[in-house]
């Protein structure tokens, strides 16, 4: 949205918040954003920490004898089992310090008040029955990151899952805390990590967040070097990993060219990498790469398949969903991506399920 804000508007998607003057797709964002406050301050109520965010991993499907399997004669609506919820630690709390900072950036942007807006605090069916908290975003950054910058919330590992490690984060809310704030102190914060990006050859993923963050920056003493070196590291990382695929596949899609195909990879587009490219050139070829690649998922592909339930004349059939069994016998909603097509090269075998006395494949 940040690099392509004149493609998105209010009402754009006929959600229960269109029409409050914010484009739509900042609406569906800024759940995330607030179930996070919601957590943190959840979490700081029953006496489980004094600021920090925990689940990194949020788990409703923990069985256990008292709270059983619910989903078997449930709706996800009248869930009643407990959700476990990771602990706290300076992963998951400099990763919401600059989502905080990040939403009240965008927030002013749009003429709205980031220090005092109304969060829903999902205690009614009906959105505008909730009540609210009126919420200022700076001042939840501002404590998050101080809360995950003390020395005695310091992990054990600098590592968390996978590669990423702590200033990943720390990168990504400091520079978001930069833009909003103009304070030096969260520049420096921010260029003592990025300097080690601007000459990489391409961006992991949690990489990207803190990278994308800063050339967005417009502050006067924002490192216009650093911008310039970190520019070319973003169009690298959206040519070497995403576009430069298209050449070598007859239906001209991107994406990672070694990813094999499962765990959505044959029905979810892999851009967002070069939306930020083109987003930072203007250049033609990169919004091509996303149309055509668009075009693969929307029926250009070996299956004429659209990879979304209910769109177009051979929409995807079906797929796991617990809702659609509860209510439709299996039909499913429209707009669900499934997983798509799974390589055989991986060692699974096709294989069908009745469930319901539905056949499902």
């Amino acid at each position: 949205f940040e690099y392509n804000p004149e493609r998105f508007a209010d009402s754009d998607l006929n959600i229960p918040e269109s029409g409050n003057g914010i484009p739509d797709i900042v609406d569906e964002a800024s759940w995330l954003v607030k179930f996070n406050y919601r957590l943190r301050k959840e979490i700081m109520n029953k006496g489980y920490s004094n600021g920090g965010l925990g689940g990194a991993r949020v788990c409703a499907d923990v069985f256990s004898a008292v709270d059983g399997n619910a989903e078997k004669d449930a709706p996800s609506w009248k869930e009643y089992r407990r959700t476990i919820v990771t602990q706290v630690d300076a992963f998951m709390t400099y990763l919401y310090a600059g989502q905080a900072a990040q939403f009240a950036v965008i927030l002013k942007k749009l003429g709205k008040d980031p220090s005092a807006f109304p969060v829903e605090m999902l205690d009614h069916v009906d959105l505008e029955s909730m009540s609210k908290d009126m919420v200022d975003w700076e001042k939840e950054a501002r404590e998050a990151y101080a809360w995950a910058s003390a020395p005695e919330n310091q992990p054990a590992s600098n590592n968390n899952y996978g590669s990423t490690v702590l200033d990943d984060y720390r990168m990504y809310a400091a520079a978001n805390l930069y833009r909003l704030t103009n304070e030096e102190s969260f520049n420096e914060d921010a260029i003592a990590i990025l300097n080690s990006f601007k000459s990489s050859g391409s961006l992991g993923e949690d990489e990207r967040w803190g990278v994308y963050s800063y050339l967005l920056s417009d502050n006067y003493g924002a490192d216009q070097a650093l911008k310039s070196g970190l520019k070319s590291v973003a169009i690298s990382t959206a040519k070497n990993q995403y576009t430069n695929s298209i050449k070598e596949r007859a239906c001209r899609w991107g994406g990672d060219f070694t990813m094999p195909m499962l765990v959505g990879q044959g029905s979810t587009p892999w851009m967002f990498e070069s939306v930020v490219a083109y987003g930072l050139t203007g250049d033609k070829f990169y919004s091509d790469a996303v149309h055509t690649t668009a075009d693969y998922f929307l029926g250009t592909n070996p299956r004429h398949t659209t990879w979304a339930t209910g769109l177009g004349p051979r929409p995807a059939p079906g797929g796991f969903h617990l809702d659609s069994r509860y209510n439709h016998n299996w039909v499913l909603y429209p707009g669900f991506v499934p997983y798509g097509p799974w390589s055989m090269d991986f060692g699974y075998e096709p294989y069908t399920w009745t469930i319901d006395g539905v056949e499902l494949e």
